[in-house]
């Protein structure tokens, strides 16, 4: 993080020390490009640090669905900025390579049409989010089993299919729910942009995009799986308690 926070101010102070110059165009890349870093700043130390310290606030109980434990919005609308951004930058330097051309066909004609297929291609990002292909992801724990909505696809599984719960990964850590091959349902909105399900049968949950502590999300599953006579208070503020209050004993 500290090379990248060196780079983003080293964008910053670039647009300011450029915007006296000759080269005053330039300003607004390096602008877009230290915005860009530090979003990317902010995401990563949300990922790192935040999520373990937010605990079960993000976490909330609704009677006709469960427990519903959402993905980190901060997350979520970093990805939407980061794209954005990188459409931003491609359309400008497009638009500055057609104005350099002048409306002849050379070289700067073709890098606008690279620049500009680019950013069309990125931007379609925003209209899966846009569609509701792509949304903000969460784990939802019912009576009758475990609902995964990543940001592309959504999982289904009842608490019968589940065989067991393990941490795993390191550098992208994730709650790895094993089931049976012929009892989840699995729906793909978005598998371009939005991720696709895993090849093994089960619920690959994201641990450092969990809006909620990813340790008591790991245990709190893990006690239901074990504990088929608990599993009615998910319904109730009971499920709640229980994992602001780490009772899995």
């Amino acid at each position: 993080m500290v090379w990248l926070a060196s780079l983003a101010t080293v964008a910053f102070v670039s647009a300011f020390v450029v915007s006296y110059g000759e080269r005053s165009g330039a300003v607004k890349y390096f602008i877009l490009f230290g915005l860009f870093l530090s979003v990317v700043i902010a995401v990563g130390c949300n990922s790192r640090i935040n999520v373990r310290k937010n605990g079960s606030k993000a976490a909330r109980v609704l009677p006709s669905k469960g427990l519903v434990i959402p993905y980190s919005r901060l997350a979520f609308v970093g990805s939407i900025t980061l794209v954005v951004l990188m459409v931003s930058i491609f359309s400008l330097a497009s638009y500055d390579f057609v104005r350099m051309s002048g409306g002849e066909a050379s070289a700067p004609v073709v890098a606008a049409a690279v620049f500009g297929l680019i950013g069309v291609f990125v931007a379609t990002y925003l209209v899966n989010v846009v569609t509701g292909r792509i949304a903000l992801g969460k784990v939802v724990l019912s009576p009758d089993g475990i609902e995964h909505r990543s940001w592309g696809y959504r999982s289904r599984v009842p608490w019968e299919g589940v065989m067991h719960v393990s941490p795993i990964g390191v550098e992208s850590p994730e709650i790895w729910v094993r089931t049976h091959s012929n009892m989840i349902e699995t729906e793909v909105y978005s598998g371009r942009w939005g991720g696709r399900p895993p090849r093994s049968d089960g619920l690959a949950i994201q641990a450092k995009n969990l809006g909620v502590d990813p340790a008591l999300v790991y245990h709190l599953i893990d006690f239901y799986v074990a504990n088929a006579a608990a599993r009615g208070e998910l319904s109730d503020e009971s499920a709640l308690y229980r994992l602001r209050t780490a009772s899995f004993a």
